[in-house]
């Protein structure tokens, strides 16, 4: 009888072998699916002591502490292969792009056009005051609904400052300038996919979220402006939503659906009402002097698992 623990050398090299190349092939090519690797990773670890198992048992030498030796022995070699393979990986292949923006530029010869001037704020005499309501499909009140209005682009506000921290199944906002962050809570490994709610094929990007807690930084800009879902690409029932805005005329609604917006440019053309549970709608605004006040209706429930969208 062998008195060492550990199985003969090709043994173990054949179960290295199986297990490395069943995180190349578990779930996909690993270059093929950037930042989302946890089940390749998990699946190839998993294996490991079903396989060191069957071989002690097939050579007549199944004892517990041979067991546990090479399981840990085989487990790091994996670890140093693998790991070193995705960190090679990273250092060689560029952080999957956001969709390019296209900047038009004259196709024709002759002077460049000057850009148009940006006007930092309105005058008094140009805004107004704007309150309302948020309701349901059915008349119910809709606390915490995020309301916001669109067509201030040529106005720039000063950026704002501060980090807003998004948790797991809820509904946050930003103004440009704020650092948006997310942790994992549950010590698990997340990969964060960001999209456009009103266009869910639409990738902005995808950012790790370690099993430590440690904060992700979502790095929206100025080709994020709009609301969109933050979801995990394995956990597929863990999102949030946030709203990115370049001005300060956002908020969620009050306890009995309410808001309001002071010293609104007239300059707005929409509002725009969002809550997770029901299709976004959007009211057109003619704007004026004095005060206005509106209600707006969100659209119809979605189904589970269902991303709205703005019907204009």
């Amino acid at each position: 009888m062998r008195s060492s623990p550990l199985l003969p050398w090709r043994w173990r090299v054949a179960i290295l072998a199986l297990v490395v190349v069943q995180f190349f092939v578990a779930h996909g090519l690993p270059w093929q699916k950037m930042f989302d690797w946890d089940r390749s990773i998990l699946a190839s670890y998993a294996t490991i002591p079903f396989l060191v198992l069957a071989a002690l048992l097939l050579r007549r030498e199944m004892r517990w502490v041979s067991w546990f030796v090479n399981t840990v022995e085989i487990a790091c070699y994996k670890f140093g292969i693998t790991a070193s393979f995705l960190l090679v990986l990273l250092i060689v292949n560029d952080e999957p792009p956001a969709p390019a923006v296209v900047v038009a530029a004259p196709m024709v010869r002759g002077p460049r056009l000057p850009e148009p001037e940006l006007r930092s704020a309105p005058p008094v005499t140009e805004t107004t005051e704007l309150s309302g309501r948020v309701r349901g499909p059915h008349g119910e009140v809709m606390p915490g609904a995020l309301v916001f209005v669109s067509g201030l682009d040529d106005y720039d506000y000063a950026r704002a400052t501060g980090t807003v921290s998004i948790e797991v199944g809820g509904l946050a906002a930003i103004e440009l300038g704020q650092r948006a962050v997310m942790n994992a809570s549950d010590a698990r490994l997340h990969t964060l996919v960001v999209r456009r709610m009103d266009d869910p094929s639409h990738v902005l990007f995808h950012v790790p979220a370690l099993a430590s807690g440690a904060p992700a930084l979502l790095p929206f800009d100025e080709r994020s402006f709009g609301v969109h879902a933050v979801e995990c690409s394995i956990h597929r029932n863990e999102r949030a939503y946030v709203g990115v805005f370049a001005h300060p005329f956002f908020q969620r609604v009050s306890a009995d659906g309410r808001f309001t917006f002071r010293r609104l440019p007239l300059a707005a053309r929409k509002l725009h009402a969002f809550h997770p549970r029901f299709r976004e709608q959007v009211l057109p605004l003619q704007l004026s002097r004095g005060a206005k006040s509106v209600e707006i209706t969100l659209g119809d429930q979605l189904a589970a698992g269902m991303m709205s969208s703005s019907p204009g």
